[in-house]
């Protein structure tokens, strides 16, 4: 970023353009694509867009919570479904979120199977989905979550109760068993997985369905 008395009265700017950060964060609050305002500003490089991100986050704990996803949200950020906007919205104003390694795995599953099986993705936006889902999480805008490895035995067989328990896979258990582990008041997971926010709440842990529920006001646990 650049600010220069000159250019747009000091406002700061990507170097060597005229255009405003601001411009950037309104397009995601506003519930658009990184792709989306790279394509619409193409004299900035998507390198500094992510730099500007990255430097402009606010501190996790600022809103009083952090916020966990599962493999059904990260899709909803890179790939246009139902709730993407508001889910990319909300992400914005964040700054900074929580997944696992596992999850991310899931993800890129889930972008293999939309582009070779389903054939609902072109290779570009299958390339692109998946490059801005790592991109995200080299530049931590994503965070994986340290201690989320079911290869620990005491994580494995607290998931495994709680899969026994709510009939869910060990996946969406070993979400359960992070958030509650964090013990930060207030975290909250984000799933589009009906039966992954039921079996949350049951356990008392703060839970958001993206694609059927709006968005909390920051920083409010939800029940």
């Amino acid at each position: 970023m650049h600010s220069d008395p000159e250019i747009l009265g000091g406002t700061p700017v990507f170097v060597g353009t005229r255009i405003p950060l601001r411009n950037l964060i309104d397009y995601l609050e506003g519930g658009h694509s990184l792709d989306e305002f790279l394509d619409d500003f193409p004299s900035v490089s998507r390198e500094q867009a992510i730099a500007a991100l990255e430097a402009a986050h606010v501190d996790d704990l600022e809103y009083g919570t952090i916020y966990f996803t599962d493999a059904s949200a990260l899709i909803k950020l890179f790939i246009k479904e139902k709730g993407s906007t508001e889910l990319r919205r909300f992400v914005a104003q964040c700054g900074v979120i929580y997944t696992t390694a596992l999850c991310f795995g899931e993800a890129l599953g889930v972008m293999k199977r939309k582009r070779f099986f389903e054939k609902s993705l072109s290779q570009d936006q299958y390339i692109s989905a998946s490059n801005n889902l790592r991109a995200h999480i080299s530049s931590n805008i994503i965070k994986f979550v340290e201690g989320g490895d079911l290869t620990n035995r005491d994580i494995f067989f607290e998931a495994a109760d709680l899969s026994d328990m709510h009939e869910i896979d060990l996946s969406d258990a070993l979400q359960i068993v992070l958030v509650s582990r964090s013990k930060i008041v207030g975290a909250t997971l984000i799933s589009a997985d009906k039966g992954l926010v039921e079996a949350s709440r049951k356990s008392g842990i703060s839970a958001w369905n993206c694609e059927t529920e709006p968005a909390p006001p920051m920083g409010l646990r939800l029940k």
